[in-house]
């Protein structure tokens, strides 16, 4: 596990006390697609703050994609 991930986590850990959460920043809406709520920024000012009732499933995503040889030395 790297350094970063630790230090995420205990960064979790301190601002949540318990909480379940993570915030991630993305320009992408398929990837906003997998967070229960999105607030949308616009020059640094909140425009939209909603809550997502379809959240996409990350494991179910990973499970549909070919499996990856991570071994093999040949690019395609």
């Amino acid at each position: 596990m790297s350094g970063v991930i630790v230090d995420i986590r205990n960064m979790k850990r301190e601002f949540t006390m318990g909480a379940e959460i993570a915030v991630f920043v993305t320009h992408e809406p398929d990837i906003a697609s997998f967070s229960k709520r999105t607030i949308t920024l616009r020059d640094g000012k909140t425009i939209q703050d909603s809550i997502n009732m379809n959240v996409r499933s990350a494991k179910a995503v990973l499970e549909s994609l070919p499996p990856v040889d991570l071994l093999s030395t040949e690019t395609k």
